[in-house]
């Protein structure tokens, strides 16, 4: 395992090849197999040293998808809605998301951290203060302590990771301004990361927009400057849209089949895969023998070595 997690959080190319070499001298050959055969063909997806070449602020794995689906499952319990339900119960989980975001971000903007107030120790965030978020000044914060330790004899080369992965200034710019006395500006923030008021949700429901007519009246007095070809292509369109019927989304017919319907209908659990139902029917085919105690058959089947023959179960009768 810890050979794996090396493999997993290398940050070079050449380390990762390095360990890959490693791993396949000291683990055993079916592992080796499994993994080479199904994992390295796509490291790229999930080995620090490719994953750290864009900028994704931390996230690496499908933790956030998978929240976000429970999320939703909240306000969909059961699948007994129809598409207006469903559409009215995910407008209303983007809105309470929606306005639990703002409440953090007004949060914010109303208390500047204490490492970031107004001392000349602090200058380097007047320009940024209460316009990003505190995680990302935090980040900053750690950068800025380790610009401000003393040179050491040798200096380290910056890799550009941090800046990469977090599209943040690292300790080598910050030292940069710190000796040119400039302040960080919002425009070294990614926007991501900006306290930025987000934008009111459109309504669920909305009455088109009764301007056909004047939309004619502006093709009508274009489409004579228009040139031939345009014009073949122009009428070509409307025609198409005068004659093409609407396509509207309905409710799929309810089928009643025979016999007693089931009990899970209304549950939102996931359909069992092709292992699972391999797995269900071998646990259905391992019954035991009631005479010689071995699973896979009956007491009367061939397969028992305790069955009794017809002569032996008729003499048995006659006794």
């Amino acid at each position: 395992m810890k050979e794996w997690r090396a493999i997993m959080y290398a940050k070079s190319e050449d380390s990762c090849s390095e360990i890959l070499k490693r791993f396949e001298l000291r683990t055993e050959t079916a592992i080796v197999k499994y993994i080479f055969d199904t994992w390295i063909p796509c490291k790229e997806m999930f080995v620090s040293a490719w994953t750290d070449r864009i900028t994704h602020f931390g996230h690496t794995v499908t933790s956030r998808g998978e929240s976000a689906h429970r999320m939703l499952k909240q306000y969909m319990p059961n699948s007994m809605n129809n598409f207006l339900s469903c559409c009215e119960k995910l407008y209303l989980a983007i809105g309470n998301n929606h306005a639990e975001y703002d409440v953090s971000r007004q949060r914010q903007q109303m208390r500047i951290r204490d490492y970031a107030q107004p001392t000349p120790q602090a200058m380097i965030f007047q320009n940024i203060n209460l316009k990003i978020s505190h995680f990302a000044l935090n980040k900053i914060y750690e950068q800025l302590k380790l610009a401000r330790q003393p040179h050491k004899s040798k200096p380290v080369n910056c890799t550009g990771f941090f800046n990469t992965v977090w599209s943040l200034p690292c300790s080598h710019k910050l030292r940069l301004y710190l000796d040119q006395e400039q302040d960080l500006q919002l425009s070294n923030i990614h926007s991501h990361l900006h306290l930025a008021k987000p934008q009111q949700l459109k309504p669920l429901l909305s009455q088109p927009d009764k301007s056909l007519s004047v939309v004619l009246d502006q093709v009508r007095s274009s489409f004579g400057a228009l040139p031939d070809h345009q014009q073949i292509v122009t009428l070509e369109e409307l025609r198409r849209l005068s004659q093409q019927t609407p396509k509207t989304l309905q409710e799929p017919v309810i089928v009643r089949s025979k016999g007693r319907p089931r009990r899970h209908i209304g549950s939102t659990r996931r359909d069992l895969s092709g292992f699972e139902y391999v797995e269900v029917t071998q646990k259905a085919n391992k019954r035991s023998c009631r005479s010689c105690g071995e699973q896979g058959h009956r007491s009367d089947s061939k397969k028992c070595k305790k069955r009794k023959s017809s002569a032996e179960i008729q003499s048995d009768v006659w006794v």
